[in-house]
Protein backbone atom coordinates (compact mmCIF):
# COMPACT_ATOMS: atom_id res chain seq x y z
CA UNK A 1 0.00 0.00 0.00
CA UNK A 2 1.17 3.40 -0.96
CA UNK A 3 2.11 5.74 2.04
CA UNK A 4 1.12 8.98 -0.43
CA UNK A 5 -2.08 10.81 1.45
CA UNK A 6 -5.55 10.36 0.02
CA UNK A 7 -5.98 14.21 -0.50
CA UNK A 8 -3.55 16.66 -1.10
CA UNK A 9 -6.30 20.17 -0.66
CA UNK A 10 -4.03 22.22 -2.46
CA UNK A 11 -5.07 21.88 -6.36
CA UNK A 12 -8.42 22.56 -5.38
CA UNK A 13 -7.97 25.51 -3.24
CA UNK A 14 -5.17 26.99 -5.45
CA UNK A 15 -8.43 26.92 -8.18
CA UNK A 16 -10.65 28.17 -5.65
CA UNK A 17 -8.57 31.61 -6.28
CA UNK A 18 -9.78 31.88 -9.26
CA UNK A 19 -13.74 31.31 -8.11
CA UNK A 20 -14.82 30.40 -4.80
CA UNK A 21 -17.23 27.88 -6.68
CA UNK A 22 -14.62 25.88 -8.42
CA UNK A 23 -14.11 23.40 -5.94
CA UNK A 24 -17.75 22.36 -5.65
CA UNK A 25 -18.10 22.32 -9.48
CA UNK A 26 -15.00 20.24 -9.92
CA UNK A 27 -16.30 17.59 -7.37
CA UNK A 28 -19.53 17.25 -8.47
CA UNK A 29 -17.75 16.38 -12.40
CA UNK A 30 -15.42 13.84 -10.53
CA UNK A 31 -18.58 12.43 -8.91
CA UNK A 32 -20.07 11.96 -11.97
CA UNK A 33 -17.08 11.43 -14.25
CA UNK A 34 -15.13 8.64 -12.23
CA UNK A 35 -18.23 6.16 -11.92
CA UNK A 36 -18.16 6.41 -15.61
CA UNK A 37 -14.89 5.82 -15.68
CA UNK A 38 -14.39 2.80 -13.91
CA UNK A 39 -17.47 0.94 -15.16
CA UNK A 40 -15.71 1.96 -18.55
CA UNK A 41 -12.17 0.22 -17.08
CA UNK A 42 -14.40 -2.50 -15.92
CA UNK A 43 -15.98 -3.44 -19.15
CA UNK A 44 -13.07 -2.98 -21.23
CA UNK A 45 -11.49 -5.32 -19.25
CA UNK A 46 -14.21 -7.76 -19.68
CA UNK A 47 -13.95 -7.23 -23.22
CA UNK A 48 -10.09 -7.42 -23.54
CA UNK A 49 -9.83 -4.01 -24.87
CA UNK A 50 -6.52 -2.88 -23.65
CA UNK A 51 -6.39 0.47 -25.72
CA UNK A 52 -10.02 1.50 -24.16
CA UNK A 53 -8.73 0.23 -20.62
CA UNK A 54 -5.44 2.34 -20.85
CA UNK A 55 -8.19 5.39 -22.15
CA UNK A 56 -10.26 5.12 -19.10
CA UNK A 57 -7.06 4.69 -16.61
CA UNK A 58 -5.78 8.08 -18.25
CA UNK A 59 -8.25 10.11 -17.74
CA UNK A 60 -9.07 8.59 -13.69
CA UNK A 61 -5.18 9.99 -13.50
CA UNK A 62 -5.96 12.80 -14.60
CA UNK A 63 -9.15 13.89 -12.63
CA UNK A 64 -7.43 12.32 -9.88
CA UNK A 65 -4.23 14.39 -10.04
CA UNK A 66 -5.95 17.67 -11.18
CA UNK A 67 -8.30 17.35 -7.84
CA UNK A 68 -5.14 16.10 -5.41
CA UNK A 69 -6.44 12.45 -5.24
CA UNK A 70 -3.07 11.08 -4.93
CA UNK A 71 -3.33 7.41 -4.04
CA UNK A 72 -6.43 7.84 -6.72
CA UNK A 73 -3.90 8.90 -9.60
CA UNK A 74 -0.85 6.98 -8.47
CA UNK A 75 -3.43 3.73 -8.79
CA UNK A 76 -4.71 4.97 -11.90
CA UNK A 77 -1.10 5.82 -13.37
CA UNK A 78 -0.43 2.17 -12.68
CA UNK A 79 -3.51 1.16 -14.34
CA UNK A 80 -2.94 2.90 -17.29
CA UNK A 81 0.89 1.17 -17.79
CA UNK A 82 -0.42 -2.20 -17.28
CA UNK A 83 -3.17 -1.72 -19.87
CA UNK A 84 -0.68 -0.27 -21.90
CA UNK A 85 1.58 -2.89 -21.87
CA UNK A 86 -1.28 -5.35 -21.58
CA UNK A 87 -0.85 -7.01 -18.37
CA UNK A 88 -3.64 -8.64 -17.47
CA UNK A 89 -1.89 -10.67 -14.32
CA UNK A 90 -2.23 -6.88 -12.19
CA UNK A 91 -4.52 -4.74 -14.51
CA UNK A 92 -7.87 -6.19 -12.83
CA UNK A 93 -7.15 -5.94 -9.19
CA UNK A 94 -5.87 -1.70 -9.39
CA UNK A 95 -9.37 -1.69 -11.51
CA UNK A 96 -10.80 -3.25 -8.24
CA UNK A 97 -7.89 -0.46 -5.95
CA UNK A 98 -9.59 2.06 -8.26
CA UNK A 99 -12.98 1.48 -7.48
CA UNK A 100 -12.30 0.71 -3.40
CA UNK A 101 -10.78 4.08 -3.66
CA UNK A 102 -13.58 6.26 -5.28
CA UNK A 103 -15.50 6.70 -2.18
CA UNK A 104 -13.17 7.71 0.40
CA UNK A 105 -11.48 9.83 -1.97
CA UNK A 106 -14.94 11.23 -3.20
CA UNK A 107 -15.77 11.65 0.71
CA UNK A 108 -12.32 13.43 1.43
CA UNK A 109 -13.07 16.18 -1.31
CA UNK A 110 -16.65 16.36 0.16
CA UNK A 111 -14.81 16.76 4.00
CA UNK A 112 -12.50 19.07 3.40
CA UNK A 113 -14.01 21.54 0.59
CA UNK A 114 -18.33 20.98 2.70
CA UNK A 115 -19.73 20.28 -0.43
Amino acid sequence: MTDLPLLDPAPLKTLATFGPDIPQEMIVLFEEEMALRIQGLEEALRTGNMEEARIHAHSAKGGGGNLGLKRFAEVASEAELAARDGNLAVLPALAARLRELYAPSLQALRDEFQV
